[in-house]
């Protein structure tokens, strides 16, 4: 496992680094799965002060949850819930004219499968809640990260993520480049 990024460009390397690349259809490459990638983020999250679980979708394909805690509002109303949610696996590497899981940073841009597709905007989520750390408690939000493998799952990890913490989802923020 790579140590823990100091910043969110590091973090954004750090990611791409990690092979996951789906193994449905063609990958490309022997380096198949999400469950490294879904280690790290748990272990990110972790150090940001998040109660983290890993929820296997399928055979070493976990979905990681992060939740940050936090103190009930001072009126007593229920605090909204933010769900940033991003996914784990990528596409596969075939065909690729650059290393696919080098994480070079050449002219200002991270390079490799993965770095606008899904993992450059997960460093993004992980790094603001990272920034917010330990000062959750006094949000006004309650903030829960849900990195879900493979994208076939993701929307089924967020439709059944109310059912597991007893909530209702009140933003959402789904990273996919624009």
């Amino acid at each position: 496992m790579p140590p823990l990024a100091s910043n969110v460009v590091e973090l954004t390397q750090a990611l791409v680094r990690i092979p996951s690349v789906n193994p449905d259809g063609d990958p490309g490459t022997g380096c198949i799965g999400e469950q490294q990638c879904a280690l790290y983020v748990a272990d990110f999250l972790r150090a940001a002060g998040a109660e983290v679980t890993l929820e296997e979708v399928e055979p070493a394909r976990p979905n990681v949850i992060g939740r940050f805690p936090t103190h009930p509002s001072a009126n007593g109303t229920p605090k909204p819930r933010i769900l940033f949610a991003p996914h784990t696996d990528t596409v596969s590497v075939g065909g690729m004219t650059i290393p696919p899981f080098g994480g070079e940073l050449r002219d200002g841009k991270v390079w490799g499968r993965g770095a606008s597709d899904t993992k450059g905007p997960m460093a993004s989520m992980l790094w603001a809640l990272h920034e917010m750390g330990m000062k959750s408690h006094r949000c006004r939000s309650k903030y829960t990260l849900s990195a879900s493998c493979p994208r076939r799952a993701h929307s089924l990890a967020h439709n059944t993520l109310p059912n597991t913490t007893g909530a209702t989802i009140s933003r959402s923020s789904v990273s996919r480049p624009v």
